[in-house]
């Protein structure tokens, strides 16, 4: 991504699952980033000033289903270089890959999943039929966080 994609604050570079507690024994971020529990859900750090924020998010899909989505067949060639050489993926990301600033964690979505506003792919409706995975649609997912981050001061 370098040098055209900025570089994120080093302090503003955690597992987000760390610092609200999901995990144990990981470092957690300075004490002005820790989140501030609000109506059952963690607020997100606001902007600083001069600094770029970096959100980030993995998606996850396999051939089978069991992970919570179905790889799309157009991904399948893609998905299983990526497999091989850096484990789990969105048929074009590694998981280790997205990790980037403050990272939000793993979906069960395809790399095309997260790019379409159109309703479920045919590999959705397949693994909704064939596996019973149903997951919460990808622009569902962008708006809530759209409006999270909006709430946030971004």
């Amino acid at each position: 991504m370098a040098p055209k994609f900025p570089v994120p604050d080093p302090s503003r570079s955690y597992a987000w699952d760390c610092a609200i507690g999901r995990v144990a024994g990981c470092k957690a971020p300075p004490g002005s980033d820790l989140p501030v529990w609000s109506g059952g859900e963690p607020s997100l750090p606001g902007p600083k000033p001069g600094l770029p924020t970096i959100f980030s998010w993995a998606g996850t899909t396999c051939v089978t289903g069991s992970c919570g989505d179905l790889v799309d067949p157009g991904l399948l060639p893609a998905y299983a270089i990526v497999k091989a050489r850096e484990g789990d993926n969105d048929g074009v990301v590694s998981v280790k890959s997205a990790a980037f600033g403050i990272f939000m964690g793993v979906m069960p979505h395809d790399h095309f999943d997260w790019t379409r506003t159109t309703g479920p792919s045919a590999s959705e409706k397949a693994s909704a039929w064939l596996f019973g995975v149903r997951k919460e649609p990808a622009e569902r997912f962008h708006v809530h966080w759209l409006e999270r981050l909006r709430a946030a001061g971004y």
